[in-house]
């Protein structure tokens, strides 16, 4: 039987496993994130949460509550902070449910420590090592403009789905948490260097297809590990706020401009795209886990905020380019 642990802020989670080389499968989901090492100090942090990965076949019945992720994975608890990850065979697959059950742990965590979730991406400047937030509603250029912002070189990435924002002293930190990024074809054509950049990594007749029939929804896909190489970027798992830019696509409009939101418009839009720290597919979570109540109101202070709006919409883009291909 193995032991490892994976500690951050205060966080611990005991992992115990007899799965061989689960260590390096998590070392590298973690790279630059989490910290994983041999288990050493029980008393290492305040926190603690027990992951029991069981193979099925040594369970006779079962005695516990339980959750079903998906056709293979049996979520078991009858212990706060306390979960049977069961499994059949032991994955890639199941790999990545142990990960994501592991993000949304920290993400509940940090929710209990005054953390406020909301979608949106973030970069982080790589000389003042702090961050700029993009929220806003699908397909107002998130993404894009997170793209844009790593092409340029000064930017670190940070995170492109849920990004926690909390006060503490005297600052809002933003927390960045890694996953695939999504990427409609049309946002390709904003760019030439962007498609260039992209181009070993896309699919050609998936992207004709695309094109053919107008399936502008369409997306591919990049893990995190590629976009990290691809833009000769590292991942920055925390930084200071220093902006909140809030995307919004208008189409009366014919440049880019920024304006300024007040104080109570940027709340209402950090409040419209507030969500929950554990993602829908593993809300079980919410029955299992226990923390410590919020001390903190979330509050923007002196952060500098900016509305965005673009008239560069990818799907018009891809419109103009159709007829190249």
């Amino acid at each position: 039987m193995n032991y490892y642990e994976i500690f951050k802020d205060g966080l611990k989670i005991i992992v115990k496993t007899d799965v061989t080389n689960i260590d390096i499968k998590m070392s590298k989901f973690f790279n630059g994130c989490f910290i994983i090492n041999n288990y050493k100090n029980e008393n290492h942090s305040k926190e603690l949460v027990v992951i029991d990965i069981v193979d099925r076949k040594s369970i006779d019945y079962y005695k516990d509550d339980y959750f079903i992720m998906n056709p293979n994975t049996l979520i078991l608890s009858n212990k706060k902070n306390n979960i049977k990850f069961i499994y059949d065979d032991f994955d890639e697959s199941q790999c990545l449910n142990l990960k994501r059950i592991i993000i949304d742990i920290f993400a509940k965590y940090y929710e209990s420590l005054g953390v406020y979730f909301v979608h949106g991406a973030s970069v982080v400047n790589k000389e003042t090592n702090k961050a700029t937030v993009f929220i806003g509603d699908s397909n107002s250029g998130k993404t894009t403009n997170l793209l844009f912002y790593l092409l340029s070189k000064k930017y670190d990435y940070m995170g492109n789905d849920r990004i926690g924002l909390r006060y503490y002293d005297g600052m809002i930190i933003a927390y960045g948490f890694p996953s695939n990024l999504g990427l409609r074809y049309p946002t390709l054509e904003l760019s030439p260097e962007l498609k260039n950049i992209l181009l070993p990594y896309i699919d050609e007749k998936s992207y004709l297809k695309i094109l053919d029939n107008c399936l502008y929804s369409k997306k591919m896909n990049l893990n995190v590990f590629d976009l990290l190489s691809i833009f000769c970027c590292k991942f920055v798992s925390k930084a200071e706020l220093s902006k909140i830019i809030v995307t919004s696509y208008d189409k009366t409009i014919h440049t880019d401009v920024f304006d300024e939101l007040s104080y109570i418009e940027v709340l209402e839009q950090i409040k419209n795209q507030h969500i929950s720290a554990v993602s829908k597919e593993q809300s079980f979570l919410n029955n299992i886990l226990e923390f410590s109540d919020a001390q903190n109101e979330f509050n923007l202070y002196n952060t500098k905020v900016l509305a965005y709006k673009s008239n560069l919409h990818p799907n018009r883009n891809m419109e103009m380019v159709k007829n190249k291909y």
